[in-house]
């Protein structure tokens, strides 16, 4: 599971990735409560491409003033999932 996390202090995160076992993307958002407030790829191949997550956190970023530079991670998570996958099939 990769996992890149984004935060502007205690308060807002944003937190992306790929889940090998779900075979998806995944982000979730916290405001800082106990559970995140948004958590999309909770379901097995829910999320297929990481475009429509990295466009959300976008959105996110600049809703909560976070200082995110979400301009590359489309080809990072792309990347995460293969060399997520490539480890699984050698285990």
């Amino acid at each position: 599971m990769s996992r890149h996390i984004y935060s502007a202090g205690d308060i807002s995160i944003i937190v992306i990735g790929w889940d090998e076992p779900l075979q998806t993307f995944y982000l979730q958002f916290d405001e800082g409560a106990e559970q995140p407030s948004l958590w999309e790829g909770t379901r097995e191949r829910q999320h297929p491409s990481p475009d429509r997550l990295v466009t959300i956190a976008n959105q996110l970023s600049i809703r909560f003033g976070l200082a995110v530079q979400m301009a590359e991670p489309v080809q990072t998570l792309l990347a995460d999932r293969r060399t997520e996958s490539t480890k699984a099939l050698s285990e």
